[in-house]
Formats: C-alpha cells, structure tokens, sequence
C-alpha cells in the first residue's frame, strides 16, 4: 500500500508540474519556428488568420520535440522540491529504495515517450501534409502578384513581360521559352490581353488574341500559329513554391519503408531509412532524460549540494538530448550510425539502473 501511495504521490505532481510547463514551452518553441514564415507571409500579403491556420500545424511536430526538454524542467523542479521538503529522506527513512522512488519517474517518461510516439508516427506526417498543402494554396492565390507589370519577369526558362495589369486583366503581353533542353523547341508568344485563371493548384495566364511562334532547333524552322485564346501554364516554373514536395516528414512509416524500397536514389534512401528510425529513437529521450535526472537528484541519504544537482541533472539531460539528436542527424549521411543511437540509450538506462542499485547515487 506504501509503495502506491508514494508512486501515486510523486507521479501526480510530475504530472502537475508537466501540464503547467509544457503549454509554456512549446508556445515558446512555436513562436520561435513560425518566425522563419513570417517574411513568406509579409512579403506576400496574407492575412493573420490564414497564417495562424498555416502554422498551427506545425504544433504536433514542435510538441515532440519539445516534450522531452519540458519532462527535464518538471522532473527536476517537482524532486528538487521533494528534496528541500526532505521528502527523500523520509521515504528512505520508511524503506524505499532509490530505485523504487526512480519508478514513478520512469513510468512518467514513458508516459511521455508514448505520446511522442504518437505524434512523431500518426500525428505529425498527415499535419505535415495540411501544412504543405495550405502552403501551395497560399502561393498560387498570390503567385499572379509575383508577376510585375513593365519588367521582364525571369521564371525558370520562362521570361514573362506584361505591358500593364489591372486586377486579373493583363496586356501587352510578351512569353519568351527557352528550354535547357538541347532537344526541347523555342517559343514566343504575344498577345494584346489576357487574364490569370487559378484551376485547382495551377495558375495560368489566359492569353487573347495573339500568336504563338516556335522554332525547331533540329530544322531551324519558325512555325507561327495564331490564335484567339490561349492558356500557359506558368505553374511550373514557380520553383520556389515547389521546394516541400520531397520533403520526407510527411509519409507515414510504411510510406517511408516503401519510399526506401522502391528508390535508385541512394541519397533519399539513406533519408528515409534515416526518417524512419528517428521517429522510433527520438521518443526514447524522455526515458534517457529521467534517467539523468534520477542519478543526479535521488539522494535520499547524507547532506547535498542542492543547487549544484539542479545544475548537473540539467545539463546532464540536455547533453544526452543533443547526443541522441546529433546521432539522430548523423545517420541521415550514413544509416550504419542508427545503431549507435540504440547502444547510447540502453547503456544510460542499464547504468543509471546499475547505479542506483548499488547506491552510488543515494
């Protein structure tokens, strides 16, 4: 009965002090990461309310990230007190062991190690998949106003001139191609008006009245058509707005062993085996985090240095946050590196274990 009135006490106040820390930080973490759109937002005129759409989902990502950084903060300030209250001296005084005082702390972390689980698997690619796709959404509502009237606009191999724009009107219109392509044909179009047209994804500039001339690079023949109207599509040649198509965070894991199977790319192989494994290691930092924080500061017997175990349980965990996470980036170049992803974290646990167990932490 003593055993699960104390797990139940110091796992109620992890969870207490969890649940006042978390909202805080990963605000903070949120306010941080959406600063580098806010000059995609400025620049192209959107509203507040369809930024704060944007970026809020981005949050299921941020949260596991940061989760393990707000169980380092709340374990050490809810044991730190339990100390200055010598509530550690009086659970050893009534029998407990350090590493049955460790046991709630352990099942709080993986508590935690659960939900990043969660996120990182289930949550977090199909919030990165809504997140892309407002994004393209956003750019083509406002690509018609990248294209500036009186200059000549260079859009991949495309060099757009439009005399003068009103609204979605357009005229005097000059569209020269040049693909890189050596096999690939010239064209120039001109055309005395014209308008945007936005279908689904794609933006097209809808030409009246006009020609089109195109000339073989194989024959050296000038082909002329003309025509009345007349649809190019400038999508394409946004290459900017196409940047977060390959991006690996929003597959699934099956998608990503798939991905994994199916590419010649050796690159993005290594990526997404990389991606994949991330998603299984990065939950098993919050773990990694309680066992730093129990080595330093489950001293139940002898006077301590209180301010002194604050500062090693800290930075004890943020060290082997940064480890994991730098494994973590590592194997992106060179999978043979998950391994010691797995060798790190074992290893903290079974000697934090070991340890307490033999009392060199007490």
């Amino acid at each position: 009965m003593i055993l699960s009135i104390v797990f139940r006490y110091i796992f109620k106040k992890l969870l207490g002090s969890f649940l006042v820390v978390a909202p805080i930080v990963s605000i903070m973490a949120w306010i941080a990461v959406s600063m580098k759109y806010v000059s995609f937002i400025v620049s192209d005129d959107i509203s507040a309310l369809t930024f704060f759409r944007l970026i809020s989902f981005i949050l299921p990502d941020i949260a596991g990230t940061v989760f393990s950084i707000c169980l380092l903060i709340s374990s050490i300030i809810v044991l730190h007190k339990m100390q200055v209250d010598n509530e550690l001296v009086t659970l050893i005084t009534l029998g407990k062991s350090a590493t049955s005082i460790l046991r709630p702390l352990l099942a709080f972390a993986m508590c935690i190690s659960c939900s990043i689980f969660f996120l990182q698997t289930k949550i977090s690619p199909h919030s990165y998949r809504h997140f892309f796709d407002i994004q393209e959404k956003i750019k083509n509502q406002v690509s018609a106003s990248i294209i500036k009237p009186g200059i000549f606009n260079v859009l991949g191999d495309s060099v757009v001139y439009i005399g003068k724009k009103r609204g979605t009107t357009i005229g005097n219109v000059f569209i020269s191609y040049v693909p890189a392509e050596e096999k690939a044909n010239v064209n120039i179009i001109t055309a005395k008006s014209g308008t945007y047209s936005i279908q689904g994804e794609n933006l097209f500039i809808i030409l009246e009245n006009g020609c089109r001339q195109e000339l073989d690079r194989n024959n050296l023949i000038i082909s002329t058509l003309n025509f009345d109207s007349f649809a190019y599509d400038v999508t394409p040649f946004f290459y900017r707005f196409k940047l977060a198509q390959t991006s690996e965070r929003n597959y699934t894991q099956d998608e990503l062993l798939s991905l994994a199977d199916g590419t010649k790319d050796l690159r993005w192989r290594r990526i997404y085996i990389a991606e994949y494994f991330s998603r299984l290691t990065t939950p098993c930092i919050p773990v990694v985090t309680a066992m730093f924080v129990a080595f330093f500061m489950i001293r139940p017997r002898g006077r301590n240095n209180k301010k002194s175990d604050i500062i090693k349980s800290f930075f004890g965990g943020i060290i082997g946050q940064i480890t994991i996470s730098t494994l973590i980036q590592a194997s992106t170049k060179n999978n043979n590196i998950i391994i010691f992803n797995y060798i790190v974290i074992f290893s903290v646990i079974f000697f934090t274990f070991y340890l307490l167990s033999r009392g060199r932490a007490v």
